[in-house]
């Protein structure tokens, strides 16, 4: 089953002429890893690949995540996200805390949070067993520092 992510990499790809296979070499991927994103067999892609992706479509990360709503920074408004698994986010807070103690960073709560909701909602849509995608988490906490 294709993930809306998978859907929107297919989408984009379309717009911008390119076959999956062209985007898999222009990303410099292995042979089935997007394929293995828009058949929803990868459900956890690296933030690594994602980024790779993104910038072969020319748009970054959240838009792939969020579609439009990103574009227009209504990413909040997309919709609200449970709170189902607290223990999940207290891994994502442990890990964002862990990813800040080895830099110097002047970041406010509301920033933290900001990240720490993020990074939940990311595990709640890309992780079956619901566990933090560290490669992931460190590319979002080192985009803002």
């Amino acid at each position: 089953m294709a993930t809306v992510f998978g859907e929107r990499i297919r989408t984009r790809a379309k717009e911008k002429g390119l076959s999956i296979s062209e985007l898999q070499r222009r990303a410099g991927l292995g042979d089935s890893t997007i394929r293995n994103i828009l058949s929803g067999q990868s459900k956890h892609p690296s933030a690594e690949n994602m980024l790779a992706i993104a910038e072969v479509l020319g748009c970054s990360i959240q838009e792939l995540m969020y579609g439009e709503k990103a574009l227009k920074g209504e990413v909040e408004k997309q919709k609200v996200i449970p709170f189902e698994y607290p223990d999940l986010s207290v891994k994502c807070l442990q890990v964002i805390v862990e990813l800040l103690a080895k830099r110097e960073h002047n970041l406010s709560l509301d920033q933290v949070m900001e990240l720490m909701k993020d990074i939940y909602h990311y595990s709640l849509e890309n992780s079956p067993n619901k566990t933090v995608d560290k490669g992931f988490a460190k590319w979002f906490v080192e985009r803002i520092l």
